[in-house]
C-alpha cells in the first residue's frame, strides 16, 4: 500500500470516528429518561402536595381531559390500590404530533404510578388532557 493510501485511510477512520462520537453524543443527550419500573409486591400510594397517603379503591374509572383536538377519554384501572393499566378510550388528536405521546404517556404514569412524566415536544396540550383525565379518574378511585 502506498504511503498516500495509507495517509488517506487514516483520515477517513478518524473522521469516521469523529462522527461516530458526535452521534453516540447526541443520541445520549437526547435519550428520554426511562421512567422507574414499579415492583408488584409494593403497595403504591398517591401522595398529595401535603404529604398524605391515599390508597385508591380497585376497579375501572372513566374520565376526560381536553386536549389540543378536543376532549380524551381515558379508562384507568386500579388494581390493589395502585395504576395498573391507562388506555386512550377516544380521541381527535392528530396522530402525527400527538401519536407518541398517546402511546408512550399512559404507559410512564402507569410506570412512574405519577402523573407528573416528562412531556414529549410537540404534544403537550395532549399530554396535558391525558394527564388530566388521569387526576380525575384518581380522584373517582379516591386517590388525591
Amino acid at each position: 500500500m502506498s504511503t498516500k493510501k495509507k495517509e488517506n485511510n487514516k483520515r477517513i477512520l478518524i473522521i469516521l470516528g469523529v462522527i461516530f462520537v458526535l452521534l453516540l453524543g447526541r443520541n445520549m443527550y437526547l435519550k428520554v429518561k426511562e421512567p422507574k419500573k414499579v415492583e408488584k409486591k409494593e403497595k403504591i400510594v398517591l401522595e398529595n402536595q401535603k404529604g398524605n397517603h391515599t390508597l385508591m379503591q380497585d376497579g375501572k374509572y372513566q374520565a376526560q381531559g381536553e386536549g389540543y383536538g378536543g376532549p380524551i377519554t381515558v379508562e384507568l384501572v386500579v388494581e390493589d390500590g395502585y395504576m395498573k393499566k391507562i388506555k386512550i378510550k377516544d380521541h381527535n388528536e392528530d396522530p402525527g404530533f400527538a401519536g407518541l405521546a398517546l402511546e408512550k404517556i399512559p404507559k410512564e404514569i402507569t410506570q412512574s404510578q405519577n402523573t407528573n412524566v416528562d412531556v414529549i415536544a410537540g404534544a403537550t396540550q395532549t399530554i396535558n388532557g391525558i394527564q388530566e383525565a388521569v387526576r380525575t379518574c384518581i380522584r373517582q378511585a379516591g386517590g388525591e
